[in-house]
């Protein structure tokens, strides 16, 4: 996932352990915030140019279905309640 606004990829570990790699060149910085999203796979991500974030959503762990959205800011993942959609 390409962070437009910092000009770096972020590479979310998040099937093994919950780290944010962080990349600039071919220099990577382990990141190791406070708080972050659950492990996952099946997850999708997108950058949003106008607010200058990363977000995840959703994703699949042991334990199930997950559902939640978070937003990486390039230095701390933020967990995000977004209102509910219709349908």
């Amino acid at each position: 996932m390409r962070d437009l606004n910092r000009g770096r990829r972020v590479l979310p570990s998040l099937l093994l352990t919950v780290l944010a790699s962080v990349a600039s060149s071919q220099d990577w910085m382990l990141r190791t915030p406070p708080v972050s999203p659950s492990a996952r796979d099946a997850h999708a991500m997108a950058y949003d140019a106008a607010r200058k974030r990363v977000v995840l959503f959703a994703g699949a762990s042991a334990k199930g279905i997950l559902n939640d959205t978070w937003e990486w800011d390039g230095h701390t993942w933020t967990r995000c309640y977004p209102p509910r959609s219709g349908g």
